[in-house]
């Protein structure tokens, strides 16, 4: 699932409107002219300031576990892993209601 960062550098799962706003934010109304200087510049610095953000938070994030995660491609490729189906499903309602 995408995410997106909340003021406080936390990642928040989208839902499913967040696209269709922040895609109609990004469209420049009809009618109106191009971006100037200025606004290429804000903008620019935005998305700067977005990528050191998420560049931060992708450091503070746990390192990824070689074994582990080679341990479970062979459980899987022997058919030994065990998936728990409610499991997920809980997990993605919860991700989906942002608890």
């Amino acid at each position: 699932m995408v995410s997106k960062l909340d003021n406080t550098g936390s990642p928040v799962p989208l839902r499913r409107g967040d696209m269709a706003r922040s895609s109609a934010v990004a469209r420049a109304p009809e009618g109106s002219s191009a971006p100037t200087a200025s606004t290429d510049r804000a903008s620019a610095a935005t998305g700067s300031s977005l990528l050191a953000r998420a560049t931060d938070i992708a450091r503070a994030a746990p390192e990824i576990d070689e074994t582990k995660v080679a341990r479970i491609k062979e459980a899987l490729a022997k058919g030994e892993f065990q998936i728990d189906p409610d499991a997920i499903a809980r997990a993605f309602i919860d991700m989906e209601s942002g608890r």
